[in-house]
């Protein structure tokens, strides 16, 4: 290991451990006031014969969004606490006075997020010259409340604003906190209601949910019944929670410090996978785009992986999404690396075992694995893949999120199957071995029955074999 590697290894194990202890803070914090411990993500650790379950809930994606930077949207049905949510995060990582709320209405224009300094008027600037944004993006995070309130002219706003990159009448500004590394710091938090019977709202643009990394939908996570209990017992008093204590500095640091966690092999692999799932070999340009593609357009072509497992669970009816939501998917599973071995370490410390604890902090790996990617892809994906919704409806009862959480599964299956069985002999056979007739005939049932395994070999053949 080289000098660089092992001081870059030494700042990632500081800051791990430092975001162990604000987890351990945050979870006793919220507790306090937010009545959802619903689990949205399960998995176990195991550490030598100790299995450690971690538990990822809502508070925990908010706080990885944080850490990466990543715009969230909470969305679900009036009442289940969205914008306390988003508050409360919001207050405990920067202060009471380091975030802005800003509540979105069906008649709101663009000057609603600008200002006028009118000392520049003074000075003979012309109004075009004066224009300066709203002091609402001079704070590190800001909330949206009920965007899908939005006209389209705010909608199209709303697009820069998730940018950072807001046009005031042809002067970009920059929001938020300047950063030692000359990056801005503004994190965006999102609440709508979803349904038809709330008036006033209008249909989310496209362009806008793409940009959106973290899509919450509150609905499919609801309270336990210990959460209800605590709700009606909890006080009604607004109580005065935060005593002064915040914890950007060290988001800013963790953030600056995302570029040092590197995927593992699996997990590239899968990110890969997922850019492939727009792929078809019917198609005469190659992509489902090259047609108007539909499930109807697999049955005419009579199809041989629209007909057979494993591709007829998904390969009709999804597109890929956009590089922009991969490149986002990747930082954000990072962030959840981070957060899983902060949760390891507070496991630990309950034990009492400083010789684990060392022993943990030692053999810390920084790879993202691919079950980090796997864990954390549906609360990217799930309103960002393009699905077909007879199939959703079909299958997942109009549930996008299920239905995201079932081609994740799927994919991850594949992508497990091609590194169980299709690595290494295709690494054997690129540095001269000869392959055996049972593994190339499992290399061809494979890639006859999943034509996307192809672009994992010419991958490995490409960038991996030396």
């Amino acid at each position: 290991m080289t000098s660089l590697q092992e001081k870059n290894r030494y700042s990632l194990t500081e800051l791990v451990t430092k975001l162990a202890e604000l987890d351990n803070h945050l979870q006793k914090f919220i507790s306090e006031h937010y009545f959802n411990s619903q689990s949205i993500i399960n998995l176990d650790f195991i550490n030598h014969d100790q299995i450690i379950p971690i538990s990822i809930k809502l508070p925990d994606i908010l706080l990885i969004g944080a850490i990466t930077q990543s715009p969230v949207m909470l969305s679900g049905s009036s009442g289940s606490g969205k914008t306390l949510l988003a508050e409360l995060m919001a207050s405990f990582l920067f202060g009471e006075t380091g975030y802005a709320r800003k509540n979105i209405t069906p008649d709101m224009n663009e000057q609603d997020f600008m200002d006028i300094d009118f000392g520049a008027i003074k000075e003979g600037k012309k109004l075009k010259e004066a224009m300066i944004a709203d002091k609402l993006f001079e704070s590190p995070c800001i909330i949206i409340d009920e965007a899908n309130r939005a006209p389209p002219i705010i909608q199209n706003r709303l697009l820069q604003i998730l940018e950072n990159n807001i046009d005031l009448k042809s002067k970009i500004i920059h929001a938020g906190k300047k950063l030692s590394n000359g990056e801005y710091y503004h994190w965006k938090i999102l609440t709508l209601n979803l349904g038809t019977e709330y008036a006033g709202t209008s249909a989310v643009d496209r362009a806008l949910k793409d940009r959106v990394v973290l899509d919450l939908p509150i609905d499919n996570f609801p309270p336990t019944l210990e959460d209800q209990i605590l709700m009606i017992r909890g006080s009604a008093v607004n109580k005065n929670y935060l005593e002064g204590l915040t914890e950007k500095e060290l988001i800013y640091e963790l953030y600056q410090n995302l570029d040092l966690l590197d995927l593992s092999l699996e997990a590239e692999a899968l990110i890969l996978y997922f850019s492939f799932l727009s792929n078809c070999v019917k198609s005469p340009t190659g992509s489902k785009y090259g047609v108007i593609f539909s499930p109807h357009y697999c049955k005419k072509e009579d199809c041989y992986h629209s007909r057979n497992p494993p591709l007829n669970d998904f390969c009709p009816f999804v597109f890929a999404p956009s590089n922009r939501v991969l490149r986002r998917l990747v930082s954000v599973a990072k962030g959840f690396t981070l957060l899983k071995q902060a949760k390891i370490i507070n496991h630990l410390k309950k034990t009492k075992n400083n010789d684990e604890i060392r022993e943990f902090l030692t053999n810390l790996n920084f790879d993202v694995s691919l079950e980090d990617v796997a864990s954390i892809a549906p609360i990217v994906l799930n309103s960002k893949i393009s699905m077909n919704m007879e199939w959703v409806l079909e299958k997942f009862n109009g549930n996008t999120f299920l239905a995201c959480k079932h081609l994740v599964k799927k994919v991850n299956s594949q992508l497990k199957l091609f590194m169980r069985d299709l690595l290494k002999p295709l690494v054997d056979e690129m540095r001269g071995k000869s392959l055996s007739e049972k593994n190339r005939g499992i290399r061809n049932k494979a890639i006859q029955d999943d034509f996307h395994l192809q672009g994992l070999i010419d991958y490995v053949k490409k960038y991996l074999i030396v």
